[in-house]
C-alpha cells in the first residue's frame, strides 16, 4: 500500500512538473483574452487598451481622465515572454519602467505578477470574468509577507 501511494505521489509530481513547463506558452496565449479596450467609469475614467502582437508580446496603454475629461495619468504597458518567464512591464509617465514577473496563473483566468523589490506596487493582478469584465488590483507586501490591497479596478470591455 505504501509503495502504491509513493508511486502515485511521484506520478502526480511528475505530471505537475511537465504541465508547468508546458503551460508557459499556453499561459501567454491565454493573455490574448486581455486584448481590447477596458474602462472603469466613476467620478473619473480609468482605462487600459491591450493589443496582442505575437505569442511573446502584448502592448498596452493605461490612462486616467478627470471629471473634465483631461488626461491626468498615462502609462505604457507590456507583457513579454523572456525565455521561460512572462514579465509585465509598466512605465508610468515620467518614471522608469518596472518589471513584474508572472508568479501564478489560476484556472479562474487570474494572472498574478510580482516584484517584491519594488517600493509600490509589488503585486499586480488581473482576473477576467467572462468576456466583458476584468478586475485588476494592486498592492504591497508587509514585512511579515502579508498582502495588502491598495487599489482595485473593475473594468468593462467596450471594444
Amino acid at each position: 500500500m505504501t509503495r502504491k501511494f509513493f508511486l502515485l505521489f511521484v506520478s502526480i509530481c511528475f505530471a505537475s512538473i511537465v504541465t508547468a513547463q508546458q503551460s508557459v506558452h499556453y499561459d501567454f496565449e491565454q493573455l490574448k483574452k486581455l486584448e481590447g479596450k477596458w474602462l472603469m467609469e466613476s467620478k473619473i475614467i480609468v482605462g487600459e487598451t491591450w493589443s496582442y502582437y505575437s505569442d511573446e508580446l502584448l502592448i498596452g496603454k493605461g490612462w486616467v481622465l478627470n471629471q473634465q475629461g483631461d488626461t491626468v495619468f498615462t502609462e505604457d504597458l507590456r507583457i513579454v515572454r523572456f525565455d521561460k518567464s512572462i514579465v509585465y512591464i509598466a512605465k508610468p509617465m515620467g518614471k522608469n519602467a518596472t518589471a513584474f514577473t508572472l508568479s501564478m496563473v489560476t484556472l479562474d483566468n487570474e494572472w498574478i505578477f510580482e516584484n517584491k523589490e519594488h517600493n509600490s506596487p509589488q503585486r499586480i493582478v488581473y482576473q477576467l470574468h467572462g468576456f466583458d469584465t476584468l478586475d485588476a488590483w494592486i498592492g504591497d507586501f508587509s514585512k511579515k509577507g502579508d498582502f495588502k490591497e491598495k487599489g482595485r479596478f473593475h473594468y468593462t470591455h467596450i471594444e
